[in-house]
């Protein structure tokens, strides 16, 4: 069984055009930074050492990223798939199963990466 690139780069475009465009799903990424912004700006001066500051709002801004933004950006577009009976027609279509696995999960990893590395400077 050969996975087909062009049908995972299809799914990647249609995914990921589908997260962006839902700006529910989106809160993920921009909430995550957003915290780690304004908790930095409210505790700097009453933590006792930046460097444990820093480390503390780094840890949960990226937990809050893949914890919340990668269960929402998974799970949404597959519910919204089978709703508008969408994934009825995927099922039957040329995809398969692999494909369709990889070219799912590939958008939120991407937005989360991204958002990941905005969180470290």
């Amino acid at each position: 069984m050969s996975l087909s690139v062009t049908k995972i780069k299809a799914l990647f475009g249609l995914k990921l055009r589908l997260i962006i465009s839902n700006m529910s799903l989106m809160t993920a990424p921009i909430m995550a930074i957003l915290y780690v912004v304004f908790m930095k700006s409210i505790m700097q001066s009453k933590a006792p050492s930046h460097v444990a500051l820093i480390s503390l709002l780094l840890g949960m801004g990226l937990c809050f990223n893949i914890v919340m933004g990668g269960i929402m950006m998974t799970s949404y577009p597959l519910a919204e798939e089978k709703e508008h009976h969408t994934l009825r027609v995927l099922m039957t279509s040329s995809i398969t199963g692999p494909e369709f696995f990889i070219g799912s999960l590939l958008p939120p990893l991407a937005i989360m990466t991204v958002t990941n590395l905005i969180l470290v400077p």
